[in-house]
């Protein structure tokens, strides 16, 4: 049969039309016997004839001309099959576990300054923080690597704990803090409670800080068990009490000693920097009597300030523990009745003018030019009982800040220079902590068959023989910042000058820093000799912490740069 010989029948796919719609002249063509096939029906093959365009008219259709063959019976036109597609998607994770209901079992990354960071959601399988705009969590300070750390999150096998463990892995170039400790290119698993740290508050301040505490996800309950609290009574677990045994640990050192509660605008005393509520130590420095001591190492308080580092690290711990945090009215009380605030953290304002300033005789003493401070022979806990002894001193006030005395200038030079260790914790002081200038004095020294007790007493007796520069001596007050000018020291010999113990201290590193300052070029070991200074002199940050740097550039001059 030609296929030109008639007008090929028409599948159409989705069934007739209802009862109550008129049909079209398609339908009309097709004819009345078209019937809905079962919805299992599988549709067949399209037809191999060639299209047909469409009539122009029902009419035209329904009644064909003469010489035209007459359409053959229409055949039965079929519904399309549907085909209903069940998903088991299972229990099989997603990006590192089971899907999570709102992120409910989702360990968090709590940040401690919301102004540089957010808190990051763990609820993925593996979670990338850095700088780069790649990166799940975002930081956008200059100074993190585009790629900090990442976190991969990992399901627990068994009912009881947490349903996932989670490990930190550090990919940036300098490393990551956890607990105070560095991780390097290396992988840690997470506990509840860490403490990261990308930008800590001790290098950068505490308003640049980027740090962040592990909140780690709640106990899973097991499917169609009792809930957690009652399998832990019925099984003995204490799971419970552990994690508040873990709190308690986790505040021991966030609590003052004086009202043994979290600490409220931490204020630490110098030089000892143990810290207290500013309102409880306001109160305690504040009692009448000769010398205001730390209440908990009893050593002589010579100024005292907020310590904005610790304060964030606290906040962070009430931000992850909230019942821990004292309620607005107790805090409102605090902050109404802290004389420490009200005196701006002046000691000398603290205590009552003049009068407190001399009997408050822990004075912060800086020599001229000297940066950072060691322990020292004080802070030693096998003089404590000497010190104690001594704390009555000569009966006859120190000859800078009038307050009771404790030795001699000469007896005090005796003192601190009397053994190995004593001599070179003050080298170490007086040097800031410079170790290549400590070796340069102790070889010139030893060259010689001196001793630095030997040359303290001689530069107590004649500080400043003619042809050689005079030791310059600069001592702070009390809650004051270090003075720019050098202090007005007496003429003629200072052996029989008595001062408390700050201000020897003081006057004894800079007579250490002017016996090395004193050696000629052409004394000095030849490591030492033709140098370059240091544009920040004795005041460069560096030389503690950088051998190459304090032995490349001579930091026993003058600072020309003060940036």
């Amino acid at each position: 049969m030609d296929f030109d010989d008639y007008d090929a029948p028409t599948l159409v796919l989705g069934g007739g039309p209802a009862d109550d719609v008129q049909s079209d002249g398609l339908l009309d063509l097709l004819g009345d016997g078209s019937t809905s096939a079962s919805s299992s029906a599988t549709p067949g093959p399209p037809p191999c004839n060639p299209p047909v365009p469409p009539p122009s008219s029902s009419a035209a259709l329904a009644a064909p001309t003469g010489g035209v063959p007459s359409l053959p019976p229409s055949a039965p036109y079929k519904r399309a099959a549907t085909q209903t597609l069940e998903m088991d998607l299972g229990e099989e994770p997603l990006l590192g576990g089971p899907l999570l209901e709102a992120d409910e079992q989702a360990a968090v990354l709590v940040s401690t300054n919301p102004s540089t960071a957010a808190d990051v959601v763990l609820g993925q399988g593996s979670v990338t923080v850095g700088r780069d705009e790649a990166c799940n969590a975002v930081l956008t300070d200059p100074r993190v690597s585009g790629e900090q750390f990442q976190v991969l999150r990992r399901p627990t096998a068994g009912e009881d704990g947490p349903p996932w463990t989670y490990e930190l892995e550090d990919r940036s170039r300098n490393g990551t803090l956890i607990n105070k400790k560095l991780l390097k290119a290396a992988k840690k698993e997470l506990r509840d409670q860490d403490l990261i740290e990308v930008l800590p508050a001790a290098k950068v301040g505490p308003a640049a800080a980027i740090t962040f505490l592990f909140h780690g996800p709640p106990t899973a309950e097991a499917s169609g068990g009792p809930p957690a609290a009652k399998r832990s009574r019925m099984t003995g677990e204490s799971s419970q009490g552990d994690a508040l045994l873990d709190a308690d640990q986790l505040f021991e050192g966030a609590l003052c000693v004086i009202c043994q509660e979290v600490l409220h605008h931490a204020t630490s005393v110098q030089p000892c920097l143990h810290s207290f509520c500013s309102s409880c130590l306001g109160i305690w420095l504040r009692r009448p009597g000769g010398l205001p001591k730390c209440p908990a190492c009893r050593n002589q308080v010579a100024g005292v300030a907020r310590n904005h580092t610790l304060a964030g690290l606290i906040e962070g711990l009430l931000k992850a523990h909230p019942s821990r945090r004292r309620s607005d009215a107790t805090l409102s009380d605090l902050d109404g009745n802290d004389p420490l605030k009200t005196a701006g953290y002046d000691l000398a304002k603290l205590r009552g003018g003049p009068g407190g300033l001399a009997a408050a005789a822990g004075l912060a003493a800086v020599a001229a030019g000297f940066a950072g401070s060691s322990p020292s022979d004080s802070e030693n806990p096998e003089s404590s009982g000497e010190e104690e002894e001594e704390d009555a001193g000569l009966g006859r006030p120190c000859f800078h800040c009038v307050g009771p005395a404790w030795r001699t200038l000469g007896a005090a030079a005796e003192a601190s220079a009397s053994s190995v260790f004593a001599a070179t914790q003050l080298a170490k002081a007086s040097l800031a902590n410079n170790a290549f200038e400590q070796g340069v004095l102790q070889e010139w020294l030893r060259d010689r068959n001196l001793s630095l007790a030997v040359e303290l007493s001689r530069s107590v007796a004649d500080p400043n023989p003619e042809g050689v520069q005079a030791v310059r001596v600069r001592l702070a007050t009390p809650g004051a910042a270090p003075p720019a000018d050098d202090t007005a020291m007496p003429a003629g010999a200072w052996a029989e000058l008595a001062v408390c113990r700050a201000c020897a201290e003081g006057v004894l590193r800079a007579l250490v820093y002017s016996l090395r300052e004193r050696i000629s070029e052409a004394e000095l070991p030849a490591r030492a000799q033709g140098r370059s200074n240091c544009w920040y002199g004795p005041g460069c940050r560096t030389q503690s912490h950088r051998p190459e740097h304090a032995a490349r550039l001579n930091h026993i001059c003058q600072q020309t740069s003060f940036s």
